[in-house]
Order: C-alpha cells, then sequence, then structure tokens
C-alpha cells in the first residue's frame, strides 16, 4: 500500500480546479467564442494537416474532434503540441452538455465574472463541486495547466474513486510528490505515454496528450462510458413482428428496437439484431425472443471513428432458435470471480487472432484482483450476453454461440469463444466446439461434450451469416487501450489470423470431431486422442535394425506423408549419422557420417525444404563442432557452423542444438556453446557463411536442451533450458533484436524442451520438470501471456526426460514422451503420446521395453501421428503410425 501524505491546501484547491478540464477557448480553439449554451454538433471526422495518421495520439484526436469535445483551427491544425490553459480544459470537460449561465448573477471567483467566455463551465464545475480556487478567491483562469494538474483533473472528472496503485513510476515523480498516486494511476490506465523514463510533471500539458486522457477516460469509467445500446431489427424473409407498448405489427427492411420489444419469426421468417460493434443475433423460423437488455459502452475504432460495443445484452429465448456474434475486445484480466473453475478449456477471444483449440489452453485465467480499479474492470473478461431460457440461462463471454429452444431440450453450444449454462443450481463452462443441453424443468446442465453431427451442419448451414458477422466485427473493431509498462516489450511483426479464418478452422474441427464421434474413431487433428478407437491402431515397423544404441533421432514427414529419420548411433565398426526414408518400397537408408574413430555424433535436427531435400545439423562432441549437412543431388555437403567446444560429452545433455528452415528453405540453428556457457543462434548466409554471432540469452549457462522453429514470415522462435537458474525460457527474434521471455521458473524445470508453432506463429512447448518427474506443457496466447500444466507423471515415476511436440492445424498439442517406471529394482520404459483436446489430454501407451529413448513425432495431412524411437531392449530404431485397424 502507498503511504498516503496530506495535500498542503493550496494543492488540495488545484486539485480540484484541475479536476475537470477540457473545452477549448475559442480564441484558442477556434477564432472566436462560441455559445456554451448551444448542444454540441457532431463533425463529420475531420483530419488535421499537422497531425499524421501515425501519431500514436492521431486516433484520440479524431475521436474527440468528431464528439465535438474539441476543435480545430480555421487554417486546418490541429496544434498538437500547444499547451492548455485551466480555462480550456474545464471548458472542454463541460462540452458535452448544455451549460448556460446561472441566473443569480453570483460568481464563484473573483477572476471569473458573467463575462469571460468560459464563465458557464468553471461557475457549473465549481457549484457542482468538482473545482475549487486558490485561497485569494481567483481560479486563474489563464494559467498554464501542467501534466500532474490535468491528470488529476481528468481522474476527478472520471467520476470514480482514485485508487492504489502498485507500479512503478518514473523518477521524477517520487513516492512523496504529491501527484505520486495520481499518476501511478494515470499509466496504469493507459491515459498517458511516459516521456522515456521520465514524467516531466510541471510540464505544460500538450493538446494532443490531452485528447489522449480524456478519450481514454471517456471508454473506460462506468460514469462516462454507459450509453443505451443501438439495436436495429434486419427482416431478412418471411414474416416477422415485432411487439411493443404501441402493440404488435408486422415489420421489414430495417427498424430500431428498444428495451421489452418482443420479435417474433414465422414459420419461413427469418431475422436479424445487429449492433454498432458488429455483433448479431440471428434468429431462425418459430423463434420468438424479447429483449430485455441494453447496456452499452462508447468505444474508438481503429480509425478513431466514435462506435458503442456491448456490455450487456439481455434476451428472454421463450422459444426457437438463435445463433449469435459477439465482438469481444477483451484482456487477460479476469472480473468474474463467483464464476466456477473452468471444467473445460475456455475464451477464445475473436479480435485477438487466436485459433480455435489455441483457446483451450486458456482453461487456467489468473485469478481476479481483489479491488480492482474501474479501468481494469472495463477491459475485464465477463458475461456480456445472457440468454434466458425457461430452464436455463446462458452468460456469453464471446464470440460465437447458439442456442435452442424446444418441448424437449434446451441447448447451447459454442463455435469459439466461451459460455457458461446455468440451471438446478448447477453450472457448466463450454468452450470452442462444445455443447450442453438441459432436458426438463429442474434439471441441470449435462456435461459439456463436442457439439454433435447435426450442431455442426446447422452452423454449416448459417456459414455465410457467420463470415458476414465477422467481417463486420472485423471492420468495427475498436482499438484496445492497455496500461502503460514499465518496460515495452517488443512482439514479433507478423500478422494474427483474421476471425473469418478462425471460424473457418472452428467449423471444420468441429467438423471433423462429429464425424469421428459418429463413426467411433479418430482423425487425429479433429480433437480425439485416438485413445481407445477400435478403428484406429499403432503400427510399428524396424528402421534400423543393427544399431547397438542411438544417441539421438530426428523425424519430418514428406508432403506424401513418408517419414526420414536422421539419426546418430554406434556398432561395432564405431559412431555413425544416418539417414532413413520410406517410399512405396519400403525403408531406405544410407550414411553421412562414418567415424571409426567412434567421435559422439549427437544432437541431431532434421528438416525437408519444399523439393524434399534433407537439411541437417548435428554435433560431434568429441571435437566440439556443430555441423551442418544438406543433400541436393548425390551427394552430403558438410559445413562447419561453429566451434563450440571439444571432449564435452559426458558433461552435456544429448540435445543442444536444433534446425529449422525458412519459407525460401535457409537454415537457422540454434545451440548451446559450451565454452562460453551461452544460447547462440546461426543463420546461413550462403555457401559455408554462417552468421552465428549472436547470444540470444545474456545469463550465463544457459542454452541447452534449445529447440528453434522459424515462422511464416522468417522470425526465429526458441525455447530452452536455463541451466544456472533452472527456468524454462522462450525467445523470439523481432524487428529490433531478441525479446526473452521466462516461461515457468518454479522449481527445475525445462529439461528436454521440445517447440512447435501453430498457424499464427504461436509457441507451444513439451518440457520435463526434473525435481517432481513430470511432463509439462506451455503456450504463450495471443497478449503474449504464457499458460502451463501438467500433462503427466508424478513423482512415483520418471516422465518426459525426452520429449517431442507438434501441432495440428486447428491448433492443439500432440506430444510424444517416454516414461520411466521402476519396481522391484526393475526398469520399465513406456513410449507414451499425449494429445490435448477439449475435454483434456488424452494419453495413450504406445510401445513396452526396456528401454525407450529418442522419440520424435510429427503429423500427417489427417492429423494422424507418427513416432520415431529407439527400442533400446531390442537395439532397433523404429517407427510408429497411428492406422486403420485392417
Amino acid at each position: 500500500m502507498l503511504s498516503k501524505r496530506k495535500l498542503p491546501e493550496l494543492i488540495v484547491i488545484a486539485l480540484f480546479v484541475i479536476a475537470l478540464l477540457l473545452v477549448s477557448n475559442p480564441a484558442a480553439l477556434a477564432a472566436s467564442p462560441e455559445n456554451q449554451a448551444n448542444p454540441v454538433t457532431k463533425q463529420v471526422f475531420p483530419e488535421f494537416k499537422d497531425v499524421p495518421a501515425t501519431d500514436v495520439d492521431a486516433l484520440f484526436i479524431r475521436y474527440l474532434t468528431s464528439t465535438g469535445f474539441l476543435k480545430g483551427f480555421p487554417d486546418g491544425t490541429f496544434g498538437p503540441e500547444r499547451p492548455l490553459t485551466r480555462a480550456e480544459a474545464v471548458a472542454v470537460l463541460t462540452r458535452n452538455r448544455e451549460v448556460a449561465p446561472p441566473t443569480d448573477g453570483k460568481q464563484t471567483f473573483r477572476d471569473v465574472g458573467p463575462g469571460h467566455w468560459a464563465y458557464a463551465s468553471i461557475e457549473t464545475a465549481a457549484r457542482e463541486g468538482l473545482l475549487a480556487g486558490y485561497p485569494d478567491g481567483t481560479f486563474r483562469p489563464n494559467q498554464l495547466l501542467s501534466r500532474a494538474e490535468a491528470l488529476a483533473l481528468v481522474l476527478r472528472w472520471s467520476g470514480q474513486p482514485l485508487p492504489e496503485v502498485q507500479r512503478p513510476v518514473p523518477a521524477d515523480v517520487p513516492a512523496g510528490h504529491w501527484a505520486y498516486r495520481t499518476v501511478a494511476a494515470a499509466l496504469d490506465a493507459g491515459l498517458v505515454v511516459p516521456a522515456g523514463d521520465r514524467f516531466n510533471p510541471e510540464q505544460p500539458m500538450l493538446r494532443k496528450a490531452f485528447a489522449r486522457s480524456v478519450a481514454v477516460t471517456m471508454i473506460l469509467s462506468p460514469s462516462r462510458r454507459a450509453e443505451t445500446l443501438d439495436a436495429t431489427l434486419v427482416v431478412k424473409s418471411g414474416r416477422v413482428t415485432l411487439q411493443n407498448a404501441s402493440g404488435e405489427k408486422t415489420v421489414s427492411g430495417s427498424v430500431p428496437v428498444a428495451l421489452n420489444d418482443i420479435i417474433r419469426t414465422g414459420v419461413e421468417g427469418r431475422a436479424e439484431l445487429v449492433f454498432p460493434d458488429g455483433s448479431g443475433v440471428r434468429l431462425e423460423p418459430n423463434t420468438e425472443v424479447q429483449v430485455t437488455r441494453l447496456d452499452g459502452a462508447a468505444s474508438i475504432c481503429k480509425d478513431g471513428r466514435p462506435t458503442e460495443i456491448i456490455e450487456h445484452l439481455g434476451l428472454k429465448l421463450n422459444k426457437g432458435q438463435i445463433f449469435g456474434a459477439l465482438a469481444t475486445t477483451y484482456t487477460t484480466f479476469k472480473e468474474t470471480a463467483s464464476l466456477p473453475e473452468h471444467t473445460a478449456p475456455p475464451v477464445l477471444v475473436a479480435s485477438l487472432g487466436i485459433t480455435p483449440e489455441l483457446a483451450a489452453a486458456l482453461s487456467k485465467t489468473a485469478a481476479p484482483e481483489k479491488n480492482a480499479p474501474w479501468w481494469k474492470l472495463a477491459r475485464a473478461t465477463k458475461v456480456r450476453v445472457t440468454v434466458d431460457m425457461p430452464w436455463a440461462v446462458a452468460g456469453i463471454r464471446g464470440t460465437f454461440w447458439m442456442n435452442r429452444v424446444t418441448d424437449q431440450e434446451q441447448v447451447t453450444n459454442v463455435l469459439i469463444g466461451e459460455a457458461t449454462v446455468t440451471a438446478a443450481e448447477k453450472t457448466v463452462t463450454l468452450s470452442g466446439g462444445q455443447t450442453t443441453s438441459v432436458t426438463a424443468a429442474g434439471a441441470p446442465p449435462q456435461p459439456p461434450a463436442p457439439m454433435s453431427k447435426e450442431e455442426v451442419q446447422a452452423w454449416q448451414a448459417v456459414k455465410e451469416w457467420v463470415q458476414e458477422r465477422a467481417r463486420a466485427i472485423e471492420q468495427s473493431e475498436p482499438v484496445k487501450i492497455e496500461p502503460q509498462p514499465a518496460a515495452q516489450l517488443e512482439t514479433p511483426a507478423q500478422p494474427a489470423q483474421t476471425l473469418r479464418e478462425i471460424l473457418d478452422e472452428a467449423i471444420a474441427s468441429a467438423a471433423a470431431v462429429a464425424a469421428d464421434s459418429s463413426s467411433g474413431g479418430s482423425s487425429g487433428d479433429s480433437g480425439s486422442s485416438s485413445g481407445g478407437e477400435s478403428n484406429l491402431v499403432w503400427c510399428m515397423e524396424t528402421v534400423d535394425g543393427s544399431v547397438y544404441g542411438v544417441e539421438s533421432a530426428s523425424m519430418v514427414l514428406d508432403l506424401s506423408g513418408y517419414p526420414h529419420i536422421v539419426y546418430s548411433c554406434f556398432d561395432a565398426t564405431g559412431s555413425h549419422l544416418k539417414y532413413a526414408y520410406k517410399t512405396g518400397a519400403g525403408w531406405q537408408s544410407e550414411p553421412i557420417v562414418d567415424d571409426a574413430g567412434n567421435n559422439k555424433l549427437m544432437s541431431t535436427s532434421l528438416a525437408l525444404d519444399t523439393s524434399g531435400n534433407p537439411h541437417i545439423s548435428y554435433y560431434d562432441a568429441t571435437n566440439g563442432k556443430l555441423i551442418y549437412a544438406c543433400k541436393n543431388g548425390p551427394q552430403w555437403q558438410l559445413e562447419l557452423v561453429d566451434t563450440v567446444v571439444a571432449d564435452v560429452y559426458s558433461s552435456l545433455p544429448p540435445k543442444i542444438a536444433s534446425l529449422a528452415l525458412d519459407t525460401e528453405g535457409r537454415p537457422h540453428i540454434s545451440y548451446y556453446d559450451a565454452t562460453n556457457k551461452k544460447l547462440k543462434y546461426a543463420f546461413r548466409l550462403g555457401l559455408e557463411q554462417w552468421d552465428r554471432a549472436t547470444v540470444v540469452d545474456s545469463v550465463y549457462d544457459e542454452g541447452v536442451y534449445a529447440s528453434i522453429a522459424v515462422d511464416r514470415y522468417d522470425n526465429p522462435h526458441i525455447a530452452y533450458y536455463d541451466w544456472s537458474n533452472g527456468d524454462l525460457k522462450y525467445a523470439y527474434k523481432g524487428a529490433n533484436g531478441w525479446v526473452v521471455e521466462t516461461v515457468e521458473s518454479e522449481g527445475w524445470v525445462g529439461w528436454s524442451t521440445a517447440l512447435a508453432l501453430d498457424a499464427s506463429g504461436r509457441p507451444h512447448v513439451s518440457y520435463h520438470k526434473c525435481d517432481d518427474g513430470t511432463l509439462r506443457y506451455a503456450y504463450r496466447d495471443a497478449d503474449g501471456t504464457w499458460h502451463t500444466e501438467k500433462v503427466d507423471g508424478d513423482q512415483n515415476n520418471y516422465t518426459g526426460d525426452y520429449t517431442s511436440i507438434a501441432v495440428g492445424s486447428a491448433g492443439n498439442p500432440y506430444i510424444a514422451y517416454f516414461v520411466t517406471v521402476i519396481s522391484n529394482n526393475e526398469h520399465l520404459n513406456y513410449l507414451k503420446y499425449a494429445c490435448k483436446i477439449a475435454s483434456g489430454w488424452q494419453i495413450q501407451t504406445v510401445d513396452v521395453t526396456e528401454y525407450v529413448g529418442c522419440p520424435s513425432i510429427a503429423l500427417d495431412s489427417s492429423g494422424r501421428p507418427h513416432i520415431s524411437y529407439y527400442d533400446g531392449a531390442n537395439y532397433r530404431l523404429k517407427y510408429a503410425c497411428l492406422t486403420p485397424a485392417q
């Protein structure tokens, strides 16, 4: 808790005075004084020649000038760098209301009389308790307003209490400064941007910075943002009636809808409720809906236009079927503490561009903050649509959902997003692709389950409407106001999927799950686990039966679905690096390196370019050399990437390097420099030319178990283990260099790291936690927040010491790993496979032997897993795939 400080009387008075800034002196903002009693006339999206579109405050200036709060000058300029006086600030804050001069002739301040251009604004604000003057009875209207005073004024004008905020504040506003709490709150709310590492509290407040603080307050403060939600009924076909206090009548075209209106569709009637933020509710035939709540909130489009979002829409569905699309602009802060813990993976945020299955990993959102400030509550994930059905109530957080009411059941399902359904004092939570039903009055909702084939077909039937709503939501997407962080991290330069792409994937994924459920099998990436199906079985093949041991192996699939494996092994003749691949004629194998000197070859990594040519990296541990090899024709070409350190095999794990190709087929390698104890990154510039000087992380002794992936924009991503601190870390390279993040730090966590990217370029990591012997999984959401969870294992077994991960086209992770079980002084190893679907992790045992090592997993175009691994009991490199039973 910050220490409190009693402000001197003069400063208190100054703060009160400052407490309502805004409205421009007509002499300063326009050419002549304006009649303050005139209502504000909204303007047509003005542009100013001195406010470039690239200015960070441009959209806030556009918003305030469009709504009439601020005006420009006759010469077409706005004057963004001009300071504000105290009178101008108060005038701006009172400009959105009719302010008539008091009729009693009294004046609160001796220097602001009836003849002053801002008399009405200042006098009204003072009488409402928003302002106070100085001890000498003056207001000093022409005095320039400082940055600290301006923010104190705006926060008071917000109509909300000033909370304590625990966050860093620039050094020029120390804890003893009168505006310390004000500045901390303003930074946390995003009302202002600091000037580098300084805030400059005593410098004048400029018009553009003031525009930002006012605009952000308008869309975050509950007192300022609340509006009656505009709703329009659009008749699509057939007979549609609208009932209100005046009676019921048939309607056509587009008509406004008010609170408590009842909409009915006939046998062939279809209609839609549409809202300013692109949200919509589609009414199917024979449907009756009453509008019970229309709460809106002011917001700003990304181009600065004023818009309105749904704060809370209430619907009473008496019969029939509706499809809903809710535009969402949530952050990861969660408000609803009273809701039960998620029983299934939750919320998919449309505007954030998260793939449907990636949303499943949001199952453990952060606990809600107690006594959260009002600006965080405005951003909170919460129920924004309530659908009241006769037997149940659905609470919708986003994004696309369906409700159906019949005499036999009441169904709710979610295409993408999250919803809760409550009946008989029990609540269940639905996420993308899930459904639930209530089958009788007084009955609880059924446990969440994948949508049925019929439900998916219903979504497919309205796909054109889904795309139309998605397009409207994208076009009306509000700006996302974030708090100003103490240190700004760069985000990768890559666009998210569009909402329409996300919805296409969601419908396809739901259809695959439904088809698989109806047949009792799995289509792999459809969302089923393949566990326990009667029509799919694991088939094992021997790739190489002449090895004494395998140090490392890496497998990928070509465009035809055939596996390719590179592996380092040893036998009676020495050490070998081999390449094996399967064709229609069976397995083919060829040597890359044969070393009679028994040099230790390890940490192999394989990738195929678009022509199917193999590219390999491996580590010669005996000589301390990191080698790259590629084949384009009959011969293998080997190149030295870096000299790391010699004779360190005994002190290094089997995986210290990893290779990936970019869109042009160029290799990128992450690796551990054992000489300098650093994680390094190498990029091939040309023939035997490598850029290998990059040190990704400056922490000492980190980079073992490095795993690399390259996204579709050729940005490298690396997951690795920080040996010094026992942490799992992740790094990505953007335009300004490397950004490093700690994924998990509790315990010794991050061994056997494996990284894969989903279709949106977001990282998924499998890894081992050595202090409790478990396999864990982590993924990074669109907001940059990491989510971690246990997949398998306990302290009685050793689970996940070797892991490999792949991500399906719908964003769900697949992991191959081995488990060591010690019983009666005997070791038994299990090769296991885990897939995460909506209901949780599905785990299977693929093979059991005395020793399993080096698993590597890949998915084919049908989403089915293929795994290569070493069977140490039988001295074989093996390959397993999930195939239909014969």
